[in-house]
């Protein structure tokens, strides 16, 4: 069992913005919360590489 403490955090789109997400999520046929967290984990690699050079 996952004992990791999970908190939530909340951000407001553009109405647009997030209608346009949400079908490219469907089209994909993924979830919203795992789409977010791969692009949140890929932001922290990528922010990590910076750090180091």
């Amino acid at each position: 069992m996952n004992s990791e403490k999970k908190e939530q955090i909340a951000f407001r789109l553009d109405e647009s913005l997030a209608r346009q997400f949400k079908a490219a999520i469907a089209l994909r046929g993924e979830k919203m919360t795992p789409v977010l967290i791969r692009y949140i984990e890929q932001y922290i690699e990528e922010s990590k590489e910076l750090e180091s050079k």
